[in-house]
Formats: structure tokens, C-alpha cells, sequence
């Protein structure tokens, strides 16, 4: 018994079993480290903005027309920060739209607005309402807002109206 105690830790009882605690220590310790850098590299969101992309959509808003409620036109708010010249390429699946396209130079102000009026058509269905923003590097973004035409009025799907706290308040 004498010469057990003169052992160096790892030939013990004790120390094996505390070497085999280590490599699962050293796993452990790299999927943290894992974890941590893709925290910062996404902004710690999933399938959210990445601050890192340029160009981005910071704010985007329907807003309804305040004289006639869910008939038209609603108007739509991008405002995107982002390098160089920034373009913007508004899109629809049906109705009209006041603005197509449209650049501006991210120099003059760190975030650039962009608005289009979007009037629906008669025709019933959802339609969507789209801009993508293009900055001098080719990098872009996209943001859809969505609308419901029905037979006498147009809901506003997404995003939530602008200017209206409460979704039970949308009376169009």
C-alpha cells in the first residue's frame, strides 16, 4: 500500500477517471467557443438581420391612407444604411406603384429613405408589395409587405400598419 502513494496521478483510480474527463472538458469548451462566434457574426439572431451585411433594411412601414382606410393608396416606408450608392427596386404582383426604382448615394446620410405609394387593384387575392436594396458592392437585401384585397376593403397582412398599436384596433 506503501508504494501506491508514491504513483503519479494519472496511473491512480482517481486520476484515470479524471483523464477521461478532460477530452469531454476540451468538447465542450470548443462548442462554447463555437457558440460564441457565430453569436457575433449573426448578431445572435436566427434567420434575422446580420449587421455585418450590407446593405441593410433598418426600418420598413405600411402606412394606410388616412382619408380612406383599407381602399388606397397605402404608402411604404425603406429606409436602408449601407455603402456606396444605394438602389431601390420596388416590385408588386398586381396593383400600381408611384415609384419603381430609385437610387440614392449612402455618403450623404447613414440611413437612406425610400418611399412608393402602392395602389391594389379590384381583383380579389393577397398580393405582395417588395423592395430590394442593391449597394455598389452587390450586396443586397430584401423586404415584402403583404396585403389581402377583398371585395370592399384591402387588409394590410404584414408588416403591421404603422402607427397602429394594436392589431384588434386595424378597423379597415
Amino acid at each position: 500500500m506503501a508504494d501506491r502513494a508514491f504513483l503519479p496521478l494519472p496511473f491512480t483510480v482517481r486520476g484515470a477517471k479524471e483523464n477521461r474527463m478532460r477530452p469531454n472538458l476540451l468538447i465542450v469548451a470548443l462548442a462554447g467557443g463555437l457558440l460564441g462566434l457565430w453569436a457575433c457574426t449573426t448578431g445572435g439572431t436566427v434567420g434575422g438581420p446580420n449587421p455585418l451585411q450590407n446593405p441593410i433594411i433598418t426600418r420598413f412601414e405600411v402606412f394606410p391612407n388616412p382619408q380612406q382606410p383599407g381602399k388606397g393608396p397605402f404608402e411604404i416606408l425603406a429606409q436602408a444604411s449601407g455603402e456606396g450608392v444605394l438602389t431601390f427596386d420596388w416590385s408588386a404582383t398586381g396593383g400600381l406603384l408611384s415609384v419603381a426604382s430609385q437610387s440614392a448615394t449612402a455618403s450623404d446620410s447613414p440611413l437612406v429613405p425610400s418611399f412608393t405609394a402602392w395602389q391594389p387593384p379590384a381583383s380579389m387575392g393577397t398580393y405582395e408589395v417588395s423592395v430590394m436594396v442593391t449597394d455598389s458592392g452587390g450586396g443586397t437585401y430584401r423586404r415584402v409587405a403583404r396585403f389581402q384585397v377583398e371585395r370592399d376593403m384591402t387588409r394590410i397582412l404584414a408588416p403591421r400598419p404603422a402607427q397602429i398599436p394594436d392589431p384588434a384596433l386595424w378597423s379597415f
